[in-house]
């Protein structure tokens, strides 16, 4: 085994070779990285321990949707990967970055203390078998080939989208896709055939293919790119993968939890696969970090399941359309019945219902803010910060730092209803910043409060935010 350790261990002096940490995860793939660096962020001791040797060649995930690059800029990371990244009609690809992890050689053995662990582990995960939960569901039909290669082509393949390929393949009855990689690599997904699957030899859900099957599906791509000549000049790797639509039992046992592939199985048709496993990491990391400092109690861990599982189900649903619209169909019926599902597809349309949701029935579980739904992710919207004028993005009042963001829609303050239902929420804040109770002191420093109100900034209504609501963080501090 070899361990990454994201620089907050604390090494046993007793014994080297044991370490306590907060939270250990299973696994560095994007499920793992995502945890141990939202977890380190908070300020977490992490652990994470992987099992494949730096420079290893094996595939992981290609693209990355929306949501998930919003997630990525509040933390604050998105821009040092987006340089190194290409854009191809929305389709973010990334070269694998590790970043602060001290590594240990293959052969040596550790003991790790740790509050709880995350088995990030895949598919065919350790930590799942260990704590003895089980996958639900059903094995998928037909299996892909996924190849990682150099080409030579008569045409700019780096600017191409899959969904181009997908018009250009069906005549052939057999689904393909291309996807630019970095380094000017592609690789490619085809589905296999049942005559294909024959000559595969298999190995539980993965299975590598013989060489004839290789060659014969490397001619298949060549015949759907006529009449442009390509020329295959080297593979990299290439696997058949034969997924399973399922969903773990449970997301949790006592103090160990599973994210990702460990949790859920899915074929990679739609670009879910890193996407779903680093939402499962960023929903866990901060309720991890909110028990381990004391900020709640334990039972807060149970709606990442209540949250996350209820979404894997939703996914599989999604996959099975996937698939059953791939098999044989017209590609304006693909690309139909993807537009039709784009807000799952992207993740923004994600909406949870958990305890820590509270809907309003007056309001039918809508706020009176256009766009703004109980249980869905903040949208992007433009304001201007008064204090300068500076336009910014609502978003960037929430970055993951751990705390909670209280958003105040104060409304329109010339408006003598909206100033007086503020002076009345002030009056409340103040009482908590003003008491003695040490739990009311506490709980002002787990949140940033903003007050967003519509009136033009050349009003000059600033003056008639209440102190408390206006600077926040200067009041508190």
């Amino acid at each position: 085994m070899i361990s990454a350790c994201v620089e907050s261990k604390v090494p046993n002096s007793s014994n080297p070779s044991s370490f306590k940490t907060d939270v250990v995860i299973i696994g560095a793939g994007p499920t793992g990285l995502m945890a141990a660096q939202a977890l380190a962020s908070f300020g977490l001791g992490v652990m994470v321990v992987e099992r494949r040797d730096a420079g290893e060649i094996y595939g992981n995930a290609d693209g990355l949707q929306p949501r998930t690059l919003e997630i990525w800029n509040s933390y604050g990371f998105l821009d040092k990967f987006s340089k190194q990244a290409a854009t191809v009609h929305g389709l973010l690809t990334v070269k694998h970055l590790v970043d602060k992890l001290g590594r240990k050689p293959p052969s040596s053995t550790s003991q790790i203390q740790a509050k709880y662990i995350i088995g990030a582990d895949g598919a065919h995960s350790w930590v799942r078998q260990q704590i003895g939960v089980k996958l639900e569901g059903e094995r998928a039909g037909k299996s892909l080939y996924i190849f990682q290669i150099f080409l030579q082509i008569q045409w700019n393949y780096k600017r191409m989208f899959g969904a181009w390929c997908y018009h250009l393949f069906f005549n052939l009855l057999r689904w393909k896709e291309i996807i630019p990689r970095e380094e000017d690599k592609l690789r490619i997904y085809v589905q296999c055939s049942s005559e294909d699957q024959i000559t595969c030899q298999a190995n539980s859900d993965t299975m590598t293919a013989a060489k004839y099957t290789e060659k014969k599906l490397l001619q298949h791509i060549s015949n759907g790119l006529q009449p442009y000549k390509i020329i295959f000049t080297k593979i990299f790797w290439s696997t058949v993968f034969s997924a399973s639509q399922k969903v773990a039992d449970t997301f949790r046992v006592g103090s160990a939890f599973i994210a990702g592939d460990s949790a859920h199985t899915h074929s990679p048709k739609a670009g879910q696969g890193a996407n779903v496993s680093m939402g499962d990491a960023h929903n866990l990391a901060w309720k991890l970090a909110w028990v381990v400092k004391g900020w709640s109690d334990d039972s807060l861990l149970d709606t990442y399941e209540t949250e996350r599982r209820a979404l894997a189900h939703q996914l599989i649903k999604f996959d099975k359309a996937i698939s059953a619209t791939l098999d044989g169909c017209k590609a304006s019926v693909y690309s139909s019945m993807l537009h039709q599902q784009n807000l799952f597809s992207s993740g923004i349309g994600i909406r949870y219902k958990s305890r820590l949701v509270i809907e309003l029935e007056s309001q039918k579980g809508t706020l009176d803010i256009s766009g703004l739904a109980v249980g869905t992710r903040l949208p992007p919207t433009e304001i201007i910060r008064m204090a300068d004028w500076q336009p910014m993005d609502m978003q960037d009042l929430a970055p993951c730092d751990v705390l909670f963001k209280v958003l105040i829609f104060a409304g329109d303050l010339f408006d003598h209803r909206h100033y007086t239902a503020l002076q009345g929420l002030t009056q409340t804040f103040q009482k908590m910043a003003d008491s003695k109770d040490k739990e009311d002191a506490s709980l002002l420093q787990r949140f940033t409060m903003y007050t967003i109100i519509i009136n033009s900034k050349e009003s000059n209504i600033w003056k008639q935010v209440p102190t408390i609501l206006r600077d926040w963080k200067r009041y508190i501090s």
